[in-house]
């Protein structure tokens, strides 16, 4: 009997088990949110050094926060939604590459003009989660998908408290706003090679037959006018002309969308999909949640800045000791976010949401009643700190489970939508608050209207524990 000869060669390896190699993919996409978050973080920060740059005042200042916020409204459904149908990873590669040039537009700028379109081009930068979330959920399914979706959202938040830090720092040491801004720049462009080489692309694309032009155009614009509207309360008020113009355009724009979409054959959004039983409660909570998240930024700031010699209230802070004070929440979000997939593996996603939403409204209420010294405002801030960790990992994760194949970028980008533009109708409606309850002879808001705001705060987060123990409760009888 002839003998084989032995193998001229070893056989190749064989590659490396998923998990390590999902393990590497989440550890970049973390740099990433990492990254972004540090570039978001740096602005606020820098608002005043912008305005001494380019000379313009605090009314035009508030374009450098508006502007990101209205190009999003057009992008990340666009890009969340073409993610779907022809690859999350092609759409982050776009959406890094137009941030690159933005961040290199913002570093040259000669003028205030050109400043503003680079950030409009970094609008793209918000629908960087949405596609990770997608390209997680294509490889990872329960709890290792919780956990992993827990650690980019946790990053993206400790990346937005560091970013204000390093801001302020940074611009000490350079003394001039373009050598600040090219740190972020060079953030930004060791994230490229990141989406270039580093991640794999998703498997569970449907590329359609056509793209639903005229369905991505609407909702575009419809979040656009949405968006500005609410903007323009702010600033002018409810019942000026410009706010209830825009509102109600908007309102005309997307119900006529909503009914396209609904006949379409392929809907740039399914809204049927976000009708489902277990989809629309998480997006209403997403609502609320961003209510109490981003419409109590702003006036927590401002109060740890009021002096108590002038206001009779606050701490009087600068720019860089209202960031140390905050810290300890942003560091507390970021660490419940990170044991989400632990918590809801023990008592359910769904109760780990309501359990978000009892932390924020215990942290607001401790608030309420210990903010006089920096002590009690670090205690509490750090409560609510855990719960909106627990919110911001888990409401995405639950988004994710929830959406049907092949729609997850879709319902992220959704998610991210609506939770902005109930942080927008909060900080509206708190800035009117906040003008209307002045002390007397002043235009200085009395620590009442403070205290209402919390307590609104603290309600909203009671709602949305009380939603998602509800919906859970629903889901369970509908199963059994």
């Amino acid at each position: 009997m002839r003998r084989s000869s032995p193998p001229l060669s070893a056989p190749p390896s064989p590659p490396p088990p998923l998990r390590s190699r999902t393990g590497a993919m989440v550890g970049f996409m973390v740099l990433l949110e990492l990254a972004g978050g540090i570039d978001q973080g740096m602005f606020p920060t820098l608002l005043p050094t912008i305005g001494e740059h380019y000379g313009v005042g605090a009314g035009a200042l508030v374009w450098v926060s508006a502007v990101p916020l209205l190009g999003a409204a057009v992008s990340v459904p666009v890009l969340a939604g073409l993610g779907d149908r022809y690859g999350h990873r092609r759409m982050l590669r776009i959406a890094t590459a137009c941030t690159l040039v933005a961040s290199i537009l913002l570093v040259l700028a000669p003028t205030y003009e050109l400043f503003l379109v680079g950030r409009l081009l970094l609008a793209p930068m918000a629908a960087w989660l949405p596609l990770e979330i997608a390209l997680v959920s294509d490889r990872l399914t329960g709890l290792g998908a919780r956990r992993a979706i827990g650690l980019l959202a946790g990053s993206l938040a400790l990346g937005v408290a560091l970013g204000g830090l390093v801001g302020g720092y940074v611009q000490d040491l350079t003394g001039r706003l373009p050598l600040t801004l090219l740190f972020p720049a060079v953030l930004i462009a060791l994230c490229c090679p990141v989406t270039l080489w580093l991640l794999p692309e998703s498997r569970t694309t449907r590329p359609a037959r056509r793209i639903d032009t005229l369905g991505f155009a609407g909702i575009g614009l419809g979040l656009l006018l949405l968006q500005f509207g609410l903007m323009a309360a702010q600033a002018k008020g409810w019942g000026s002309a410009l706010t209830v113009g825009s509102l109600a355009l908007s309102a005309a724009v997307l119900v006529a969308w909503g009914r396209w979409e609904l006949r379409t054959p392929e809907p740039a959004i399914d809204l049927r999909m976000l009708a489902r039983r277990g989809m629309w409660p998480v997006q209403l909570g997403a609502v609320l949640f961003g209510m109490a998240l981003f419409g109590n930024q702003s006036t927590l700031t401002t109060f740890l800045g009021a002096r108590p010699d002038t206001a009779g209230y606050g701490l009087g802070l600068g720019a860089l000791a209202i960031g140390w004070v905050t810290l300890p929440s942003a560091v507390a979000a970021m660490a419940a976010a990170a044991l989400n997939g632990r918590v809801s593996a023990r008592i359910g996603p769904h109760n780990t949401l309501a359990l978000g939403g009892v932390l924020v409204a215990a942290g607001f209420l401790a608030l309420t009643l210990m903010h006089d010294d920096r002590t009690g405002v670090v205690v509490s801030t750090t409560v609510f700190g855990l719960g909106f960790g627990l919110l911001l990992a888990a409401m995405p994760a639950l988004v994710a489970e929830t959406a049907p194949p092949g729609t997850t970028a879709t319902a992220a980008g959704v998610y991210n939508s609506v939770r902005v533009l109930g942080g927008l109708v909060a900080a509206g409606a708190f800035s009117v608050l906040l003008t209307g309850m002045v002390t007397a002879r002043s235009a200085v808001p009395t620590e009442r209207a403070y205290e209402v705001i919390w307590v609104v705060c603290a309600v909203l987060g009671v709602l949305v524990a009380v939603l998602t123990t509800a919906t859970r409760r629903r889901t369970e009888d509908a199963s059994s």
